[in-house]
């Protein structure tokens, strides 16, 4: 427009073109002040334009700022609540394995070991009554619980079905006694013990003092079992290495009898690793 206006002002102030050159300024002033005029009224709106813009911009901060304050609250929400779930999950884990868990008998032992097991209850070691002829009933040995309580009972002899307590033997070896277990035990009676681990398996191992690797020691000591007189079978368990005995007990009753289980090498035992006579030595391992 400028342009325009100026090509114009030009022709009119050569002369001849358009009326003498004192109304040619004239004119030519009044457009360019309407011109500048327009400009003005132009710029004044692009300002306010701006200015609604910038406001817009500024109340689209505000919206961005509440919106990130949301995303961090929900994202701090979000962690508490995992943080919350992580917690009650590990805990119901936790719990799971308590009421898995698995339980071992100690025999020769009133407590047990310091790794984590409870103690379910404590009592005596019996088995099989034998008699003079060396006949009994049962096989295994019993955990007999330390507070017994009774129900409906006769106090007659009513069969010969007998258990009674069991009795550290061990001959010949009485007088070398305090080398395997610390103490001289013989003639005295067993006491037992019942625990329970957090862990869910667990097992005997006869023939080593200690476990394998990732699995937990229990406890150790030797192999024993029955008196090998008698005319019924029994089993195999592992006695502590350092035993208890029954209060009140060594009398040498000899009603049920422990002694050493011993390796022997022949023609169905591999020798080695094993050895001849020698005690074998258990462990009671979990995981």
């Amino acid at each position: 427009m400028f342009t325009v206006v100026k090509i114009w002002c030009i022709l009119c102030c050569m002369g001849g073109v358009i009326g003498d050159n004192a109304s040619c300024d004239q004119d030519v002033l009044v457009k360019i002040q309407k011109e500048m005029m327009n400009l003005k009224e132009r710029l004044d709106q692009k300002d306010t334009e701006i200015t609604i813009l910038n406001e817009r911009l500024d109340q689209k901060d505000v919206e961005i700022g509440s919106l990130k304050q949301q995303i961090e609250m929900c994202t701090t929400a979000d962690k508490s609540k995992r943080l919350v779930m992580e917690m009650d999950f590990e805990e119901e884990i936790m719990n799971l394995k308590n009421q898995l868990g698995s339980t071992y008998t100690r025999w020769g032992r009133t407590t047990c070991p310091g790794n984590g097991a409870d103690l379910a209850y404590s009592g005596y070691m019996a088995g099989t009554y034998h008699t003079g002829t060396g006949k009994g009933s049962g096989a295994n040995y019993l955990c007999l619980d330390g507070d017994p309580t009774w129900d409906y009972y006769s106090e007659s002899v009513n069969n010969d079905v007998i258990i009674t307590g069991v009795e550290y033997e061990f001959y010949p070896l009485a007088l070398n006694l305090t080398a395997f277990f610390g103490t001289n035990i013989r003639d005295a009676e067993a006491p037992c013990s019942v625990c329970r681990t957090t862990r869910n398996t667990n097992m005997m191992i006869p023939g080593r003092k200690d476990c394998h690797p990732g699995w937990t020691k229990e406890y150790s000591g030797y192999l024993v079992g029955p008196y090998s007189g008698y005319d019924d079978g029994s089993e195999y368990v592992c006695l502590d290495r350092r035993p208890e005995t029954v209060v009140h007990s060594g009398d040498n009753n000899n009603d049920n009898m422990l002694y050493f289980i011993e390796a022997r090498c022949g023609a169905s035992l591999e020798c080695p690793p094993y050895v001849s006579n020698r005690e074998l030595a258990c462990v009671v391992c979990s995981i």
